[in-house]
């Protein structure tokens, strides 16, 4: 929930273009539907937990609606200056969006020809819903867009589903008055083990599993209607409690301002001052042509940072593989994909030609059935498909490319990273990737895949470090070698860059850490358990979070007495030390290093614009620097991409 305020932050911040911040709000609203899918459930079924947790937690719902209500308002009214408006009157709703309303959505409506229980009892999670006074029900249907956008000259009209379906369906009932509108979400925390040792059946196991979602409990309300309007008869059905209920004065489906500002934005011009300008990603020479990116990988390591370097290296290295006669096999982790993603086209065209085998996480949560899908296209161009076993999700992401050179040397061509390989993200999300040549990481790759296929937990590897395996143990030796350092009088230093921190023997070695003088700067996006500041504790251990145009997603653990630098899959949870199989591979480029240790890593910490800092109370306040210039770690991520590095560690060639 913190982390969503920072979010909100960003969508009230006025040095953010406009349509940017109506992203924003969209994404705290899609943020919230997740927390009560997932997170709010689990406190729910944790029998031991102090209900005051759960109080506190509605509590700080109820106040975040209370902020969202407000920025939505201002940005209604800010937009609607620009000529783009959310619109929300009931006469302008009747006059522009009467054809909408017949061409698009009145022969989808599903209206309710069963008792008010069976409707609710039935009732799908998040689809919106209207009950009139009589009983009289409808809900809309998930094959409806949440938005529709109308332009006319130079203006924008933005309608939102449930504002501009109330309408019509008033007109359609005028003696009923106005209807009660409101949406339900269920616990959608859904899990699936994968233990049978038919790979055939594992479809069919996940596929029920997730239409149980829409079976799940009830753990929230929202509600739209009219003070005079007794809302009673729906609270008793729904046996939602009060305190999870909450009564909205704008639309249900706020989580459509984002695809409505992204849709807006494209309409306009690239110059216009509402939305940021787009990146130009910097793609290196050497790996813009295919022919040419083995021959440059044996040379030297190559560290991609999306979305400021272009993902099209990735899509280049693959499309090396498949178009050279010598690559023996093509082996890749899939966990989340685009859907008309180049890469996979690219592993189907070569499945004729050479062994390509993909290893599909199935349960990738909220993309399960988009996996399975493509596994089964995948299967039919001749692609062997590969699924996890047991609970164990595959979360790491690699791609191994193995090959004979003329002379019948076996090459091994790796590429590793913290993100998905997924176009669209990665112009979305902030990701780190290195493509390597080196014999001891491609060997290490090809024992993981090994391992999957064999249906077994990959261990024994000298270079990467796997969970459940190796991952945590090798964390807790790394912070404990840094505390000895310390404790001699050394200087020693830990940063770390996670999305969250939440795993207790870790939490507790980095305050032992602290307390022995190891310096620790922790990048957390997101939830944070540990508390710095604290005299005799953690008062060596500062914690920042960056919030801004791009989602911070690269995970980096960096030891500086020991000298071991990692980029990683995996959070500081023990969901990715102990339920997933994650990677975190070593930066052995020695230039790559220097630019990480000493480009990257001050430039996040040094960000004054963006960056909120975690004080000893739980508070997450703006890092306030006056005597500073204004640092944005975005921003100067972008400058150095546009100059191609020149002026950074990276600027300096060298070879292995």
């Amino acid at each position: 929930m913190q982390f969503n305020d920072r979010v909100l932050d960003e969508a009230n911040s006025k040095g953010v273009p406009l349509l940017e911040r109506l992203k924003f709000l969209g994404i705290s609203a899609s943020n919230l539907d997740e927390f009560f899918m997932i997170r709010f459930p689990s406190v729910l079924r944790e029998e031991s937990s102090d209900p005051q947790i759960r109080d506190q937690i509605l509590e700080a719902v109820l106040s975040f609606h209370s902020r969202q209500e407000r920025c939505h308002r201002s940005l209604k009214k800010q937009l609607q200056e620009e000529g783009i408006e959310i619109v929300t009157d009931k006469k302008q709703i009747e006059t522009l969006g009467a054809e909408i309303f017949e061409s698009e959505i009145a022969a989808h409506l599903d209206v309710a020809g069963e008792s008010l229980d069976h409707f609710l009892s039935k009732f799908e999670n998040h689809r919106v819903g209207f009950i009139f006074s009589n009983g009289l029900s409808y809900k809309l249907p998930p094959n409806l867009d949440s938005f529709y956008l109308r332009r006319i000259e130079k203006n924008f009209y933005i309608f939102i589903l449930d504002d501009l379906v109330e309408v019509f369906l008033q007109k359609l009932h005028p003696h009923l008055g106005k209807p009660i509108r409101f949406r339900m979400t269920r616990d959608a925390d859904v899990r699936v083990d994968i233990d049978s040792e038919d790979p055939e059946a594992i479809p069919d196991i996940v596929k029920k599993r997730v239409r149980s979602r829409d079976e799940g409990k009830w753990t929230r309300c929202l509600i739209r209607a009219d003070p005079q309007v007794n809302p009673d008869t729906l609270l008793q059905k729904i046996k939602v409690p009060p305190s999870q209920c909450f009564f909205l004065n704008h639309s249900l489906l706020l989580k459509a301002c984002f695809e409505a500002a992204c849709k807006v934005s494209g309409e306009l011009s690239s110059e216009s001052p509402l939305v940021y300008p787009p990146v130009r990603s910097y793609l290196p020479k050497e790996l813009s042509k295919p022919s040419q990116i083995f021959s440059s990988l044996l040379k030297r390591d190559y560290l991609l940072h999306h979305p400021y370097d272009s993902f099209e290296a990735v899509v280049n290295f693959v499309r090396a593989a498949v178009d050279d006669p010598n690559v023996l096999s093509i082996q890749q982790t899939v966990y989340r994909v685009d859907a008309l993603s180049e890469v996979t086209n690219l592993l189907k065209k070569a499945a004729s030609q050479k062994k390509v085998s993909v290893y599909i996480e199935p349960r990738a949560r909220f993309d399960e059935l988009n996996n399975i899908q493509l596994a089964e296209d995948l299967r039919r161009a001749g692609v062997k498909v590969v699924f996890p076993f047991g609970e164990w999700k595959i979360h790491a992401k690699l791609i191994l490319v193995e090959r004979k050179d003329p002379g019948g040397k076996r090459e091994r061509f790796t590429h590793l990273s913290t993100g998905n390989y997924n176009s669209k993200t990665a112009r979305l999300y902030t990701d780190f990737g290195v493509l390597t040549a080196r014999p001891q990481v491609g060997e290490d790759a090809a024992l993981f895949f090994d391992s999957i296929r064999k249906g077994e937990v990959p261990t024994q590897l000298s270079h990467l470090l796997v969970a459940p395996t190796q991952l945590h143990k090798r964390l807790q030796l790394l912070i404990a070698q840094e505390t000895r350092e310390a404790r001699s009088g050394k200087d020693a230093r830990i940063v770390v860059k996670v999305n969250a921190l939440v795993d207790r023997k870790i939490i507790q070695s980095l305050y032992a850490a602290s307390q022995a003088g190891v310096k620790l700067d922790l990048i957390v996006r997101g939830a944070c358990s540990l508390v710095p500041g604290i005299p005799e504790l953690s008062e060596n251990i500062r914690v920042i979070s960056i919030v801004d145009r791009y989602l911070e997603h690269s995970r980096i653990y960096y030891f500086q007495s020991s000298n071991q630098l990692y980029l990683s899959s995996a959070d500081w949870m023990p969901r990715n030390f102990f339920s997933r199989l994650e990677i975190a591979y070593p930066i052995l480029d020695e230039r790559i290093f220097r630019y990480i240790t000493q480009d990257v890593i001050p430039c996040y910490l040094a960000d004054n614009q963006k960056a909120r800092r975690l004080h000893e109370d739980g508070k997450w306040r703006p890092v306030k620097d006056s005597k500073s210039q204004d640092h944005r770690a975005q921003f100067v991520f972008e400058k150095f991409s546009q100059s191609e590095y020149r002026n950074t560690q990276l600027a300096n060639s060298i070879s292995f």
